[in-house]
């Protein structure tokens, strides 16, 4: 064993120093440097101020693959998801890439987004067309319709006119703006016409009470994921 007083004292080549290095340890002999205390505890915390940047680098660089891969998978028409929307099922899809998911019209759920937007674009509110719903025991998953849920299929169905869209970058904790995000359109069938969406918007948009309410809606869906997503970044904050 070698005991320098600081490991610059070994030698002050970085290269040259990791090439005798090696070389003593072939011999079984290890190079070792006795710093003071204060001089240990400052080198500890610098190697660990770069410890926690290389980590964060890294999660970035993640991140950015992470979207770049999503917003590629939407481009190809693929779905990122993992519940399908309102209207829709995920089928499994064999590619060279692996098995990705695919989103196909379910029959039955897609008659149902039809007969809400036949009712909602014939002048009836959100409420009336979910009690009209109800009373027909048309169901929405095993659930009763209300007036959030029929806020949630108009406002938040760019999806079900056949469009796949991909959060762009978050800033912190705070949701990305939609306008960020990246739209593909045409990615898979549409279950209703783009032409009785932009009519269903009209009609919303000209309510402020209900874009507030359909909102409102939208954000509590994506709560719990919002949720799990700050959880993840605190416990990854505090590792």
């Amino acid at each position: 064993m070698v005991i320098v007083t600081h490991g610059s004292r070994f030698m002050r080549n970085a290269t040259r120093a990791r090439v005798h290095k090696e070389q003593l340890r072939r011999h079984g002999i290890r190079v070792l440097g006795d710093s003071a205390n204060g001089e240990r505890r400052s080198e500890r915390a610098f190697c660990g101020g770069m410890f926690e940047l290389i980590d964060q680098l890294e999660s970035e660089t993640n991140g950015v693959r992470a979207r770049a891969g999503m917003a590629e998978n939407a481009r190809q028409g693929y779905f990122n998801g993992s519940r399908p929307p309102f209207g829709f099922r995920v089928e499994k899809i064999a590619t060279s890439a692996g098995p990705k998911n695919k989103l196909v019209i379910e029959p039955g759920e897609a008659e149902l987004v039809r007969e809400v937007y036949r009712h909602y674009l014939a002048g009836s509110g959100a409420k009336s067309t979910a009690r009209h719903m109800n009373q027909r025991g048309l169901l929405y998953r095993k659930h009763l319709w209300t007036r959030d849920l029929v806020l949630r299929v108009i406002s938040d169905s760019g999806v079900v006119c056949g469009c796949a869209a991909t959060p762009g970058r978050n800033s912190g904790r705070l949701p990305s703006a939609r306008s960020s995000w990246r739209v593909c359109c045409a990615a898979h069938a549409a279950a209703i016409p783009a032409s009785s969406k932009a009519r269903a918007s009209s009609i919303r948009t000209a309510n402020p009470i209900a874009t507030k309410i359909a909102a409102a809606s939208v954000a509590a869906a994506r709560k719990p994921a919002r949720a799990t997503e700050s959880l993840s970044k605190r416990w990854m904050a505090r590792s």
